[in-house]
Order: structure tokens, then C-alpha cells, then sequence
């Protein structure tokens, strides 16, 4: 599992660079919508639920389960996606909520991923130990660093912008 882990991490990683240096201008370049709608909440309150009912308008973008997973190299692979398609289980364990790579997803997901897990709550999902820690980036009002939080926004913006451009070009 090992082996197999730092091997994909290799190959996403090769694909995060050729990725960047095609798209990284295009991506700077694209205009945010003025009024988005963000769905918050804690675990099991329903806020699936809710996400996947606003994502059926086509009017909205949305972050889907491939894009969340692979944020570093989505644009360049999004065409093959089906080829990863037997990394993820048809329903997800904790509900059996349909899952797929075309779904709805949290954005946190790959914010923790560009943010090497350094400024996430998801954070502590991997590593227990430093839940306390990845608390302060949920709501960013104590123990928080003007630079992490500079950190947080500039890596959601770009994932924000990177979704918009390939929903849009």
C-alpha cells in the first residue's frame, strides 16, 4: 500500500507541474462569480444532502469528487477520470450516499491537499495528533498566523478559479 501510495504521489505529482505550466495563466485569469453560495455545516446535519440538490441546477459550479481529489493535476487528466474511476467505491461507507468522480464534493478536500495538510481542519483526519492544531482553520479567529491564513486564501481562490476555468472554458 505503501509502494502504491508513493507511486501515485509521484505520478500526480510529474502531472501537478505539466498542469501548472499549461494552464497557471488562464487560471490567474479567470473572474470569480460575485455572489457565490457556500454550504457549511458540521458532519451529518444534511449538508450533503443540501450540496447535492443545489449542484442539479446546471446555473451552478460546483467541486466534484475528482477535482477534490486530485486538485493539482485535474485539468490536464479530467478526460481520462474514467480510467481512476476503481480507486473510489460506488457509495460512500458512513451513509451509502452515491459516490463517483462527478459528484459534489467539499472543497476542503483539496484545499488540505495544496496546503500539504498544513492548513486544514481536515488535517487531523490523517494525523490525530495535530487536532488542535488544524482546529484554528476553521474559523481562523484564534491561533491563526496572518501568513497561514494569507496561505489558506490564496491556495482556495486558485482551486476556486481552477474549477470556474474548466467549467467554463
Amino acid at each position: 500500500r505503501i509502494l502504491f501510495l508513493f507511486m501515485i504521489s509521484m505520478f500526480n505529482t510529474l502531472l501537478a507541474f505539466i498542469d501548472h505550466w499549461i494552464f497557471h495563466a488562464q487560471i490567474e485569469a479567470q473572474e470569480l462569480h460575485e455572489e457565490p453560495i457556500f454550504v457549511l455545516g458540521v458532519p451529518r446535519t444534511g449538508t450533503t444532502l443540501l450540496q447535492n440538490m443545489l449542484c442539479q441546477d446546471s446555473d451552478y459550479i460546483y467541486v466534484d469528487t475528482y477535482q477534490a481529489a486530485f486538485p493539482l493535476s485535474f485539468l490536464l487528466t479530467q478526460r481520462i477520470k474514467w480510467a481512476f474511476s476503481w480507486l473510489i467505491d460506488d457509495t460512500r461507507p458512513m451513509d451509502n450516499v452515491k459516490l463517483s468522480f462527478d459528484v459534489p464534493a467539499e472543497d476542503e478536500i483539496a484545499v488540505n491537499l495544496l496546503t500539504a495538510g498544513l492548513s486544514s481542519p481536515y488535517a487531523c483526519l490523517a494525523f490525530m495528533s495535530h487536532y488542535k492544531n488544524s482546529l484554528k482553520f476553521a474559523t481562523f479567529e484564534s491561533g491563526c498566523t496572518d501568513e497561514e491564513r494569507e496561505q489558506w486564501i490564496s491556495k482556495f481562490l486558485y482551486f476556486l478559479k481552477k474549477v470556474t476555468f474548466s467549467r467554463t472554458a
